[in-house]
């Protein structure tokens, strides 16, 4: 059976009191604690799981917005739920193996691999506006990617207000950003597809992607970038698939006491609108610690 963590030893000191070890960790999204999925099922979040809340008001009714995350060994993934509008942000996890996108309810959490790189379940990142928060001591590896059934259906067949590519030049990429702990980052892009001699290109089975460069991290965070733009931005559904996130955990004596800063994983508006960027006046910011803070940006 495969486990959702998987531990290997690596190297041990001869020391016992100062011992560090290092493992490798494999985030499958199988088995995480208190997420039973069937297949063709999907977990995006719950309100009895929420570390935080925000309730504002928005076309004159209440609503509330909920923080959760799952943990799966030294990765924590955010997610956010508006049970009101039926709506979600940041990692979902999905036991779907459709290949196609008919409609939004459930087709936003296929893939166009047809499932899992191994295993049953993978996860599905909507929005830039989530991250994942990194144990110390964690230097990523490498991840597997392919594309979401409905960012697919946009780039591949056009879904208004979203245009099919046909053209040279047309593109739609993520870029993976390593947050080091002095606030640095690190970045590695990943065309998800390309229009170019007269053909589209795309990524249609999951992609092994290399991050040894991005090194050791405290957070990852995504970005979404195409050619296909409109006055809020892009226009095609900013959607990516992920699985078997692998990194190596040095741990040892040594680390004990050290914390660790919480970091921003999300950003709102006082009207609940999810921000990509500080915005003047006074935002609401979601740490990876679960804590809200109010930040006035002038």
């Amino acid at each position: 059976m495969k486990h959702f963590y998987t531990f290997i030893l690596a190297a041990l000191t001869a020391v016992p009191s100062l011992a560090q070890q290092t493992t490798t960790a494999v985030a499958t999204f199988d088995n995480v604690e208190g997420v039973t999925l069937n297949a063709d099922s999907v977990y995006n979040g719950s309100t009895a799981k929420a570390t935080d809340s925000v309730t504002y008001e928005s076309y004159g009714s209440t609503v509330t917005t909920y923080y959760c995350n799952f943990k799966q060994g030294p990765f924590t993934f955010s997610q956010s739920i508006t049970p009101e509008w039926g709506s979600w942000t940041g990692f979902a996890i999905s036991a779907c193996k459709d290949t196609t996108y008919k409609s939004y309810v459930l087709g936003q959490y296929h893939n166009v691999a047809g499932g899992a790189y191994e295993g049953s379940n993978y996860a599905v990142l909507y929005s830039s506006s989530d991250s994942i928060t990194v144990d110390k001591g964690t230097t990523l590896e490498y991840v597997y990617i392919t594309n979401s059934a409905f960012s697919h259906h946009n780039f591949a067949f056009g879904d208004s207000p979203a245009s099919a590519f046909t053209k040279d030049g047309d593109f739609f990429k993520v870029t993976i950003i390593g947050v080091k702990d002095d606030n640095t980052t690190v970045t590695k892009d990943v065309t998800l597809a390309n229009y170019h001699d007269g053909a589209l290109d795309y990524i249609d089975k999951w992609e092994k992607v290399d991050l040894s460069e991005l090194g050791e991290v405290r957070a990852i965070k995504f970005a979404f970038d195409g050619s296909d733009k409109g006055n809020w931005g892009l226009n095609t559904a900013t959607y990516v698939c992920l699985d078997n996130l692998t990194a190596a955990v040095t741990n040892g004596i040594s680390n004990v006491g050290e914390s660790r800063d919480a970091v921003e994983v999300a950003r709102y508006s006082l009207n609940g609108t999810r921000l990509t960027a500080p915005c003047k006046g006074i935002n609401i910011v979601r740490m990876s610690d679960g804590t809200t803070r109010k930040v006035i940006v002038k």
